[in-house]
């Protein structure tokens, strides 16, 4: 996989998160009902950074 490195224009540690969440749930209608997709998640993205929710 590729890592990508720090962009030179934003200081690492000093900038505030542009986005930040705390106790996410995100629910998506089924046939048979509801489905939790998203449960209690937590986070923050700073400038720079390229963020992606995944799961299986």
């Amino acid at each position: 996989m590729a890592q990508l490195s720090q962009p030179t224009n934003v200081p690492t540690g000093t900038a505030s998160p542009v986005l930040s969440w705390s106790n996410l749930n995100y629910d998506v209608k089924t046939k048979n009902g509801t489905r939790r997709i998203l449960h209690d998640i937590s986070g923050s993205i700073y400038p720079g950074e390229l963020v992606a929710i995944m799961g299986s």
